[in-house]
Order: structure tokens, then sequence, then C-alpha cells
């Protein structure tokens, strides 16, 4: 893969079933979306979705019970949400065992933070990219033993 190129795998919208804590999750936007309710009951109405998107819009109708240090857990809980997609024996694993250099995390839906917007509106802002460089890190971190 070459950089600047975002393959679907990459995506947290691919389905990938991820048990944590007992719960099973049909993607990481599934268990993203989840944590970011502290009671059961939000987390298994976005753990309970169809599809990812599904997940997403479910917790953004819920944002008033989202819980008050989000902020400060969101980057921790992604990074483990990608571990469990990009574990060794996953074929996620390979695919980014398989690229080089630099993963940005393109996108053209207002994302600077995740990733890197395109659009006409964003294109003159860098994005923080921190879907990509953690993916990064994840390769870099298998790679070093």
């Amino acid at each position: 893969m070459t950089p600047r190129t975002r393959k679907f795998q990459f995506s947290n919208f691919q389905p990938f079933n991820i048990t944590y804590k007992e719960v099973v999750y049909k993607s990481v936007e599934h268990l993203y979306q989840a944590m970011k309710f502290r009671d059961e009951e939000h987390q298994q109405m976005v753990a309970g979705c169809n599809t990812a998107a599904a997940a997403k819009k479910t917790a953004r109708t819920l944002s008033e019970f989202v819980r008050e240090d989000w902020d400060q857990l969101k980057l921790d809980l992604m990074r483990i949400a990608l571990s469990y997609k990009f574990a060794p024996g996953t074929p996620y694993h390979d695919q980014l065992m398989a690229t080089e250099g630099e993963i940005i995390e393109d996108n053209s839906w207002d994302d600077n933070f995740w990733g890197n917007c395109f659009c006409e509106k964003c294109r003159n802002i860098e994005g923080l990219n921190h879907l990509g460089k953690m993916l990064m890190e994840i390769r870099e971190n298998y790679r070093d033993g």
C-alpha cells in the first residue's frame, strides 16, 4: 500500500467481531461508539446495531449521555479496539504488516481529528491523523517484536 492510500480493510466500519468485556461488537466502530457511554443500556443499544454506520448514528442520537471523561479516554479506547482487529492471526494483521511508510487516513467528511480531510473546505488544514498514527504505531510495535 502506498502512502495516502486508504484501503477498506483499515476502515473502522469493516465488519470484524471483537469480544470486549464479554460483549461481541460487530466492528471497531461499534466498540468505539459503545464505549462513549458508561451505562450498559446505551452500550447495548449501540452494540446491537446491524451496521457500523447505524452504530455511529445511534451514538450521535444519545449525545446527552456521553461520559464526561470521553475526550480523555477516546484515544486509548480506539487503540484498544484497533489492537483486536490488527492482532497476529487476523487477516488484517497481515495486511497492515504489508504496508510501508506513512499511513494517512484520508477522508472527505471533515474529519481532521482521526484523519486528514481533502474536501474543498478542509484542503488547507493539516489533519491530526490519529488513526493513521495508531496504525503505524501498531505496525511498528509488531515489527520491533
